[in-house]
Parts: C-alpha cells; sequence; structure tokens
C-alpha cells in the first residue's frame, strides 16, 4: 500500500463486525481499517440512531477507538415496513 491506497469494509449489520474481527485475528486484514456502515438498507441495519451506537460502540471492543475509521451511508426508502 505504498500509495495509501486501504480496502473499505461496507458493513450492514453488527454481524459483518464480528466477521471482520476474525480475519483480523486470523491475521488476514491489516489495520488501520476504514468501514463503511450502511443503514436502511435491505436485509440490514435500519437508519435508526441506536443502530449508528450500536456499530460504533461494537467497532470500538473489537478495533479499539484508533484501530478503525468510518463513514455512513444511509439508503432513504430502501426498507419499507407494511404492518
Amino acid at each position: 500500500m505504498a500509495y495509501g491506497t486501504r480496502f473499505e469494509f461496507e458493513c450492514y449489520d453488527v454481524g459483518h463486525l464480528y466477521n471482520l474481527a476474525y480475519l483480523v485475528e486470523e491475521g488476514l486484514v491489516l489495520g488501520p481499517l476504514f468501514l463503511q456502515w450502511v443503514l436502511g438498507g435491505l436485509g440490514g441495519l435500519n437508519g435508526d440512531p441506536e443502530n449508528l451506537f450500536l456499530m460504533r460502540s461494537t467497532a470500538d471492543r473489537l478495533f479499539g477507538r484508533d484501530g478503525y475509521e468510518f463513514s455512513v451511508r444511509w439508503v432513504p426508502g430502501a426498507v419499507k415496513c407494511h404492518w
């Protein structure tokens, strides 16, 4: 990574963070990590602020506050509930 290029890891759910932590523990992925949290998409967490806090606190626990950077992408209107 001579040019500072890094992989971006898109995470739609906290389970993706745990899968990534396993890859880090096995030495298959090296930090620092760049995480893209995609909220509101079908099959993932919805865009509630509580879910953003959940992703942040889980990443802090798994990678340490200084072990990653993150950005958030919201997919508006992708998940519709018809009760």
